[in-house]
């Protein structure tokens, strides 16, 4: 795992030196053309540094770091404009693609999709620019990502500064997905004629939870008490008009599996997938969507360890900057938090509990080292990431099993103490 971190380091800094991805990211062909303190490589590396904190002691803090001359708060500003966002989303999908899926179900990736929601800056500019959503006090931005649940890694987002909507937000994501060995699974409110007819072209399995009301034969099949039952839907021009479906190639067919599973709590929850029923039983369809739960936990960690919400840019392309950057640096933490459990599981002691790295203490420390580690020489990279491991296997957190709760109704969307229990009829 060391050496997986250090070539994703490499990799970055790699990535960010090539000419052709500094041409086909900065915002005009004449930026950067003159050498100056803040050049597109300063930039990036500015970004992905970023620990949320003030913008003054962020700038002064990389200055030291990169031992450049001291540079105002409006230069940074002005050159953080001249790179696109979409630099950082590339380099999101560079790394993750680094990074090998070592956890597979059956051999194949999980991966879950979700939006999050999290507040804008509250500044006259953002105020000015962007409407407030229904019963919010201050703007939001919306994403949806995209989130390996078995090697807890973030693959793709899209983000938008206003409420969107999450069906075409997750239609997006789709476009830019590399087809591969993966299940994807998607909770209520995701599925959609248009998304199933997008996964079906690119011939791709999904798990999607769904209300009965979703497709009227869905509906009709639920009424039996044991379900797992593949019905054929067949879409016309006068169907979709009535159904107001829109963004589908008509007329569609499609065959759905339906598959009914009860959560502990005895409610129900009807699931419609594509995977073949000889190779995925009912139980195994129930089970990958348990798996879903991974993603939100992810969220708990980028709101709470790494506050997803405190950007430092009050601008649209640069808070996107630092958006893809988070999840960039997520994904650098968790290969560092890996490292660290089998450091601890290699000279274990006799303890009456089995601990795990703690998730906060660990990102404060890790992203406080990220620009040296850029910085730094490939020598100096080997000691930087060991110093790091020796300190944050320190800090550790007891893992109490078999704590498993209820999800209590009103409960926050970030909660993790509980565990969704599935039981199968």
């Amino acid at each position: 795992m060391k050496k997986i971190i250090k070539e994703v380091i490499e990799v970055i800094k790699n990535t960010i030196n090539k000419e052709e991805f500094i041409t086909k990211h900065k915002t005009n062909e004449k930026d950067f053309t003159r050498k100056r303190k803040l050049g597109f490589r300063e930039i990036m590396y500015f970004v992905l540094g970023l620990s949320n904190s003030c913008l003054d002691f962020e700038k002064d803090y990389f200055c030291d770091v990169f031992k450049i001359e001291k540079v105002s708060n409006a230069a940074v500003c002005k050159a953080r404009d001249k790179v696109k966002f979409t630099a950082s989303r590339e380099l999101l999908s560079v790394t993750q693609q680094f990074i090998p899926a070592q956890n597979k179900y059956k051999g194949y990736n999980i991966i879950a999709v979700d939006g999050v929601k999290g507040e804008l800056p509250d500044t006259k500019e953002i105020k000015d620019n962007y409407k407030l959503s229904k019963g919010c006090l201050y703007p939001q931005f919306h994403a949806v990502t995209s989130f390996d649940v078995l090697n807890s890694k973030f693959i793709d987002a899209q983000i938008e500064m206003e409420t969107a909507n999450e069906r075409k937000l997750a239609c997006k994501l789709l476009e830019n997905h590399i087809p591969g060995k993966d299940i994807i699974l998607y909770d209520r409110g995701f599925a959609s004629v248009a998304l199933i007819q997008k996964l079906e072209e690119k011939g791709i399995y999904f798990v999607a939870r769904v209300s009965k009301s979703f497709i009227k034969e869905i509906n009709e099949s639920t009424k039996q008490k044991t379900l797992d039952k593949t019905i054929h839907i067949d879409y016309t021009q006068e169907r979709a008009k009535k159904s107001k479906v829109k963004d589908v190639k008509l007329p569609y067919s499609f065959d759905l599996r339906c598959v009914r599973i009860f959560l502990k709590s005895k409610q129900q929850e009807i699931l419609i997938t594509n995977l073949p029923r000889e190779e995925f039983k009912r139980k195994d369809v129930g089970h990958l969507y348990s798996l879903r739960w991974g993603i939100e936990v992810g969220f708990n960690h980028l709101k709470n360890a790494l506050y997803l919400e405190a950007f430092v840019g009050i601008k649209e392309n640069s808070i996107k900057q630092e958006f893809y950057s988070i999840l960039i640096k997520y994904n650098i933490i968790m290969l560092f938090t890996e490292e660290a459990k089998i450091m601890e599981m290699n000279n274990k002691k006799t303890l009456k509990l089995e601990y795990k790295p703690n998730m906060r203490k660990t990102a404060v420390f890790v992203v406080k080292n990220i620009l040296k580690m850029l910085h730094s020489s490939i020598k100096g990279l080997t000691k930087i990431i060991k110093d790091i491991l020796c300190n944050i296997v320190k800090f550790k957190s007891a893992i109490r099993k078999n704590r498993t709760f209820l999800r209590k109704q009103n409960s926050s969307k970030y909660s993790v103490g509980y565990k969704r229990n599935f039981l199968l009829s």
